[in-house]
């Protein structure tokens, strides 16, 4: 669950970066007395291609760095003692 959180992360990161630049404008244009900038400006487009790209190259990242053995062989779950035990490449 961890490392799909994590995978998931450069995606969200675009917006979290967008959204603090945001709140920083905004706080700045109402302190100096001006307009604050509105959301349904925002380059969501971008936000969503610069995303992808993002998660795409974590997913390649991800599966090149893995660890596992590209020689092995994988050995599927199975029932042992009462209990399931997961596959593994061994």
């Amino acid at each position: 669950m961890l490392r799909r959180a994590i995978a998931f992360l450069p995606f969200v990161a675009p917006f979290v970066i967008y959204g603090i630049y945001y709140l920083m404008m905004r706080r700045r244009a109402l302190a100096s007395g001006g307009t604050a900038p509105s959301l349904t400006e925002a380059p969501w487009v971008w936000l969503v291609i610069v995303g992808s790209v993002l998660l795409a190259i974590s997913m390649v990242i991800f599966a090149i760095y893995d660890g596992s053995d590209v020689g092995g062989s994988y050995i599927p779950s199975r029932f042992e003692d009462g209990r399931i035990v997961p596959g593994e490449f061994k």
